[in-house]
């Protein structure tokens, strides 16, 4: 069968997919306007130049209409996602949006492929069976059909995590989950050979490599590219663009349905990036000073200082109106982190203070956050005023490893198991990194325990 009608089965396994899975419960979410309209704005300038260009230049080459088409779905969907952030309840608009969104990125995929296979045949046979790692006239066929599959798998099990009932619900995240990591390891493949074929032609065959083309290539140019360098490199870092996105949709579709990466849409991407400066750095914040050698975080600082400011002066202003109260900074996972950091921050910032002679810092699920001094330095200021609550096998906790100088702080409480209950929580030593507790469990990172404590899902009042 051709890849074409590979294509096509594509669509309505998506269309059947989103089908069943319509009785989700989607008016807990409203997607943000203003990030819909960038993107529209950005895919829809994108498409109008992509026909412009395929309807002008001669030759035409039709496989480049999957790649104008996917760019004409994207910002299609995006249209519909705007409509539909004004009625989030509608499962009408909510199948047309994801459908649209859903499909067009498999045909940026499908282009990729289509761009290989093109290029292969601009060289002559024996030059391209020397270079390429899996035969020309296959590589459409293998990878659009992998394609077909794994996006099946997402689709159906999709749908079956929409069941009530949780046997079910649980299989059908499990098959989603696997379309999705299967999804990325064959484009990951894909890449590979785009990649080694593109290094080949660089090492055995100069002088095709070093082409000289016979115009200079301009972005709105009618007259056709013959530098096919150019294609090569572009591809390559479009490639990369879906490799992100597709190490991202595994994060989002772990993290659940109700998890924070599915539900807060840019801010995921800011979280993301903060967590991922693992680095210790001086906890430098204004008005702090924090005993020598206490290192802390590096994207978690990042995110404190860019609040403290309008936190301080917030309490202050507080302070004055009710000086009888008690200060409690509490937060989930980031959140956590950042709870600690303003704890002791500000029992520095207003010293002698009533209200902060009761100082308590309430975490679940957070990461660790610093050294041993940082932890140390908490612990002093706190005591036990410094509850870090642990679910289960959440493995956010202790995702980034001691071995990298970091060290928790405080008593940790360790839900060992659900429900929660005095009975299944234990008070671990103060040492905050007790052997007995959640550490005693390797990490597997964002776990649906994560997304759950004290029985309240994740996003709720309760992490704010």
């Amino acid at each position: 069968m051709p890849a074409s009608a590979a294509l096509r089965l594509l669509f309505l396994f998506a269309l059947s997919g989103v089908a069943l899975a319509q009785n989700q419960d989607i008016g807990g979410y409203a997607p943000k306007k203003g990030p819909a309209f960038v993107a529209l704005i950005l895919y829809g300038l994108s498409a109008l130049i992509m026909w412009i260009e395929f309807i002008l230049v001669r030759p035409r080459r039709p496989f480049i209409a999957w790649l104008t088409s996917g760019m004409t779905a994207m910002a299609t969907g995006f249209v519909l996602r705007i409509i539909f952030s004004n009625d989030p309840t509608s499962e009408g608009k909510y199948i047309a949006m994801d459908l649209f969104i859903l499909l067009s990125p498999c045909l940026f995929l499908a282009t990729n492929y289509m761009i290989l296979s093109h290029l292969g045949r601009l060289f002559p046979q024996e030059v391209v069976d020397g270079n390429l790692l899996v035969r020309q006239s296959r590589i459409v066929k293998i990878f659009v059909w992998s394609d077909v599959t794994t996006f099946f798998l997402q689709a159906s099990g999709g749908a079956l995590t929409a069941s009530k009932n949780n046997s079910t619900a649980k299989l059908g995240n499990t098959i989603a989950e696997t379309g999705i990591i299967l999804q990325a390891v064959s484009y990951l493949l894909f890449a590979t050979v785009f990649v080694v074929f593109g290094l080949r032609m660089r090492q055995n065959f100069p002088k095709l490599w070093s082409i000289q083309p016979r115009t200079h290539f301009r972005l709105l140019s009618r007259e056709p590219i013959d530098d096919w360098r150019i294609l090569f490199y572009t591809t390559c870092v479009t490639s990369v663009g879906i490799l992100v996105r597709s190490v991202f949709r595994i994060v989002e579709f772990v993290g659940g349905y109700h998890g924070r990466v599915y539900t807060h849409e840019g801010a995921s991407i800011t979280d993301a990036l903060l967590d991922a400066s693992v680095i210790l750095v001086p906890f430098i914040t204004p008005g702090v000073t924090p005993p020598p050698g206490t290192r802390v975080h590096a994207g978690f600082l990042a995110a404190w200082d860019t609040v403290a400011a309008q936190i301080t002066a917030t309490l202050a202003a507080q302070r004055r109106l009710h000086p009888g109260h008690h200060l409690v900074t509490v937060g989930h996972s980031l959140g956590g982190a950042l709870a600690t950091l303003a704890a002791v921050s500000l029992l520095q910032l207003f010293p002698a203070s009533p209200i902060l002679d009761q100082t308590r810092t309430y975490s679940f699920g957070a990461p660790r956050t610093g050294n041993k001094v940082f932890a140390e330095w908490v612990n002093s200021e706190l005591g036990s005023r410094a509850f870090r609550v642990v679910h289960t096998n959440d493995g956010v906790p202790t995702m980034i490893p001691t071995s990298l100088g970091y060290h928790h702080h405080g008593v940790e409480y360790w839900q060992h198991e659900d429900p929660p209950e005095a009975k299944t929580t234990l008070q671990c030593d103060a040492s905050g990194e007790d052997p007995c507790c959640s550490a005693s469990i390797p990490s597997k990172g964002v776990t649906p325990a994560h997304a759950t404590y004290l029985g309240i899902t994740v996003p709720t009042p309760f992490c704010l």
